[in-house]
């Protein structure tokens, strides 16, 4: 979340990648606990879902779990949210620690 405002490299990596992975590893472990939250949710009910305005930048890591779950059908619900909102909600929430124009950059690779 907030990591990405305060490391430099990072914020630089995002704007070159223009939010995409690209020959990206995921890491067994954060597999893993993806299938554990996936199991747990698919044994909640008949039909589930969750909510995470970050779905859209991590949706390869969840396209490639949900793949294994066969019985699942996604239905995604990208809800987009106004950059400016997004980037004063940031800069209001951080005091004005991440300053405006770097959360509307890394917006900007979000909606990418």
């Amino acid at each position: 979340d907030e990591e990405v405002y305060h490391a430099p490299d990072l914020m630089r990596r995002l704007e070159r990648s223009r939010g995409r992975w690209t020959g990206r590893r995921i890491r067994k472990r954060w597999l893993a606990r993806g299938r554990e939250f996936l199991e747990r949710l698919l044994d909640s009910g008949d039909v589930v879902g969750f909510k995470d305005p970050r779905v859209p930048l991590v949706w390869p890591f969840w396209r490639r779990l949900l793949a294994e779950r066969t019985e699942v059908r996604p239905v995604l619900l990208f809800l987009i949210r106004s950059p400016h909102e997004v980037a004063m909600s940031v800069f209001m929430r951080s005091a004005g620690d991440i300053p405006y124009d770097r959360a509307l950059t890394a917006c900007a690779a979000h909606l990418r």
